[in-house]
């Protein structure tokens, strides 16, 4: 019998270069270097999907120093660019040994499905007309169930300065996945805060991330907490996803 596939989320690290570097008043390599301690006592997952804004200023010493750090978790790590992510650095600096950037990973009989919705000189997403056609084809020639991931929120989270950020193409997503049942879920980060919606078959996960986090509903940028946190994800041979939010 196909055993579950247990994955971890982590996302928006905004990892500095410099060692001084804070995001407002946060070391963020700090609670990073938190949330990796306690993954490491805790059984290891099949693997991490590391979901954007991997580091805040996109410099070869972030990656470099970015690198040092995931390559200590005890799986492969799948890295897709937020925001605040440079592609072409990250290519450059951080694949290899368990870290890696591929469109597709299979596990357990799941299609974990990756997608890079950063939209350059803007913090909002797309994924644009030729990634949702690749995305059609993947989801048409398979079988069995898949989970998407990706940086940018596709749904109105009711915070009107982050909605403004959101992914600019989400309706055509969404109903490209609406007519694709054997997707189950849809991962993301770019929030800082948790959140779960059930849409028929699909379940909607916004994660908050491993530093600072963002007031729910709020008009404006507002931090609400510096506890970091992660997503787990159990995947079921039958379709089924059992997930939580962990907070250290």
């Amino acid at each position: 019998m196909t055993q579950p596939v247990r994955l971890v989320q982590i996302t928006d690290l905004h990892l500095f270069g410099d060692p001084g570097g804070r995001f407002d008043g946060v070391d963020t390599a700090a609670s990073l270097e938190a949330v990796i301690r306690r993954l490491l006592e805790q059984p290891g997952p099949d693997a991490f999907l590391a979901t954007g804004d991997l580091v805040h200023e996109d410099t070869p010493s972030a990656y470099l120093r970015l690198r040092r750090m995931l390559e200590r978790l005890p799986a492969p790590v799948c890295c897709i660019p937020g925001n605040h992510d440079d592609p072409n650095l990250m290519r450059l600096h951080l694949p290899g040994g368990n870290i890696c950037w591929q469109r597709r990973l299979e596990l357990g009989g799941w299609s974990v499905l990756l997608l890079d919705s950063r939209l350059p000189h803007t913090h909002a997403g797309q994924l644009g007309a030729p990634q949702l056609a690749w995305l059609e084809r993947e989801l048409a020639a398979g079988e069995g169930p898949v989970l998407i991931a990706l940086h940018h929120h596709p749904v109105v989270i009711g915070s009107p300065w982050m909605d403004q950020m959101k992914l600019r193409d989400a309706g055509e997503f969404l109903t490209l996945l609406q007519h694709h049942p054997r997707v189950r879920g849809v991962v993301w980060g770019h929030i800082h805060q948790p959140w779960e919606e059930r849409r028929h078959h699909l379940l909607l996960l916004g994660t908050p991330s491993t530093c600072i986090q963002f007031t729910p509903h709020s008009e404006r940028y507002v931090p609400q907490d510096t506890i970091p946190a992660w997503r787990t994800l159990t995947l079921y041979p039958d379709g089924s996803i059992e997930t939580a939010v962990h907070r250290l």
